[in-house]
């Protein structure tokens, strides 16, 4: 799905999925991310996606997971729940590949208050429904915030 969106993605991982417990994320996404790093680097390459497979739709596993990657490491990562990865649909994998955006206007020209201090972002994604399906619309509320020394 990944190709198909338009994005350059390698079929072979970078490192071989990991299992950790809950109480031990931050190590263990800190330990993979520099491990990840080590084998890239001397490539010229950057690891661009973590993708994390939850085991359940626990909301601080997830929200802890978020905070390490994208706030403490940098990292853009995707998360999707086992249950829904193994039946393979193309609908769902379609829609777990969103895309994030960077402001690139704010890196590149300056934009006042964005490039000049840490700024938060927030967006809101509204999907409807199929025709004829009786589940209500879901929300996505997405933000993003520089990192604070």
């Amino acid at each position: 799905m990944c190709q198909i969106s338009g994005m350059e993605f390698s079929l072979d991982p970078v490192l071989h999925p990991l299992t950790a417990k809950s109480d031990h994320v931050e190590r263990a996404l800190s330990t993979r991310y520099h491990d990840a790093m080590t084998i890239l680097q001397p490539q010229g390459k950057e690891l661009d996606l973590l993708i994390v497979v939850l085991p359940d739709n626990d909301g601080f596993l997830y929200g802890d997971q978020k905070q390490i990657c994208e706030t403490g490491l940098g990292l853009v990562s995707q998360c999707c729940l086992t249950k829904h990865v193994f039946k393979m649909s193309k609908q769902y994998l379609a829609n777990v590949g969103g895309r994030d955006t960077v402001l690139v206007d704010a890196l590149s020209r300056r934009i006042p208050l964005v490039s000049d201090r840490p700024t938060i972002i927030f967006g809101v994604d509204i999907a409807h429904p199929h025709p004829g399906e009786d589940s209500s619309p879901s929300i996505a509320v997405v933000s993003s915030i520089d990192k604070v020394s």
